[in-house]
């Protein structure tokens, strides 16, 4: 629902409200996290200050709700059991390459039961729905003819974050603290839907008699920081409409993202489980959480345009200029770690404790290890353009990273060269930290034909 309103003929006021709703079912079609009647309200005003169109200032104030990704629906009520084991080899098949001559390793490593959980056990009762308010606000100026410049605030903030939580221990201390010796949390499911750094309220089989009842964790006993995400940016642009024979926009952006979760996904291990990443799994993988957020580039500026040769030939660029991403130390969890019989099954470093050059775990904040370099690419095209009636032919050339920039874009961020290495006398090092793991995508050169008719 929305409405406008003209209080003057300069001033126009807007407001509107959103109401939705979301159902997360089982693949039996059982709900386990349901949210109705979620109110998003939304303003806003837009002020033509001379009354000549050549000033305005503008702002709008609005809520986002963000519903469970489709894949949480997915990991989150099935069952899951998979195991790691590591062997040594003697040899490699000379036509397959397969590895030759395997002797087992070390114990394997067993992660779920493959048991379907109870969709009433998988999330938190009261779990409150993912949101994000965001506020702009703006002005533009006409200063010439056909040209514009602009500026704008922008703040947006994260509420209730959730993420999946797989630490049982907190619930077994909770139930041996009040009196419920014969409590079991392997009847839990393995991970249940939290808001992180909030209580926790949950159907457990309390007493070991196949009764569910609800109990409510408190927040002390989970231990989990809390889910936060800010990004402020500020701004820039100069704009010329394109008038038939050419056109330009160019930005820059000051901006910061910073907080404990960059969102459904974790860049610094290359996570792409859309929703249940590791990074609220057990209590310690949130320590040092809270700082620069994989996607905080502090300084963007950007151009793009197009000019038109003759009324067949058009030209066209589109350039940007950014500074790098932050850089985090990564390792595994310490031994002294309260939490280390939970998180010491992960064989993927996702702690933000890492060794420092002595082999000892230190704890250090996300993103304080300096910044990958600033990268810069330009990309052009060339179209041809034929009128056939009413039809239209347009056949064109782009050329990616005109320059062939190779600057470093990501780099290795795991300090800790594996979970066996990470011992409590000396760890052993990995001596790839900070080197280059991947680059600017090289020159690339694309054909189009397109046929409008």
């Amino acid at each position: 629902m929305e409405d406008n309103w003209k209080v003057t003929d300069n001033l126009l006021l807007y407001g509107g409200m959103r109401w939705e709703s979301f159902d997360n079912m089982n693949g039996e079609g059982v709900s386990f996290v349901e949210a109705k009647n979620l109110k998003a309200p939304r303003l806003g005003f837009s002020w033509d200050v001379k009354g000549d169109a050549t000033t305005k200032l503008y702002g709008t104030l609005g809520r986002y709700f963000i519903p469970v990704a489709s894949n949480t629906n997915i990991r989150a009520t099935r069952g899951e059991y998979s195991v790691d084991r590591f062997y040594r080899y003697t040899g490699m098949d000379p036509v397959t390459a397969a590895p030759l001559g395997l002797t087992e390793v070390g114990t394997p490593l067993v992660n779920g039961d493959g048991k379907l959980p109870n969709p009433a056990t998988v999330a938190d009762m009261n779990l409150k729905p993912m949101s994000q308010d965001e506020l702009i606000l703006g002005f533009q100026q006409a200063v010439m003819k056909g040209w514009s410049f602009g500026a704008r605030a922008v703040f947006r903030k994260v509420n209730n974050g959730m993420d999946d939580y797989c630490s049982h221990s907190a619930f077994q201390r909770w139930a041996e603290d009040n009196g419920h010796p014969n409590f079991d949390s392997g009847t839990m499911a393995q991970c249940m839907m939290v808001n992180p750094g909030e209580d926790v309220t949950l159907q457990v089989d309390l007493d070991n008699n196949g009764k569910l009842v609800p109990v409510t964790f408190p927040a002390a006993y989970i231990g989990l920081e809390k889910y936060t995400r800010k990004y402020a940016p500020l701004e820039f642009s100069l704009d010329r409409p394109f008038d038939g024979k050419w056109s330009l926009n160019a930005s820059y952006t000051l901006s910061k993202s910073k907080g404990s979760a960059e969102g459904y996904v974790n860049s610094v291990i290359n996570q792409e489980d859309a929703g249940v990443s590791q990074d609220f799994d057990f209590p310690s993988l949130t320590h040092g959480s809270e700082g620069y957020l994989s996607n905080d580039r502090r300084h963007v500026l950007k151009a793009f345009g197009n000019y038109m040769l003759n009324e067949r030939m058009r030209l066209g660029f589109n350039a940007t200029v950014a500074s790098g991403r932050p850089i985090s130390c990564i390792g595994y969890v310490p031994y002294d770690a309260f939490d280390y019989d939970d998180a010491s099954g992960y064989n993927v470093a996702s702690s933000y404790y890492c060794l420092n050059a002595q082999g000892k775990s230190e704890l250090h904040n996300r993103g304080t290890f300096g910044r990958t370099p600033w990268s810069s690419s330009l990309d052009m095209s060339f179209a041809y353009l034929r009128k056939f009636g009413t039809h239209k032919l347009t056949l064109q050339v782009d050329v990616f990273n005109v320059f062939n920039s190779q600057k470093v874009t990501e780099v290795d961020e795991q300090r800790d060269y594996s979970r066996a290495t990470t011992s409590d006398v000396e760890g052993r090092l990995n001596l790839n930290w900070r080197r280059p793991t991947s680059y600017q995508t090289p020159r690339g050169v694309r054909f189009t034909a397109r046929y409008e008719f």
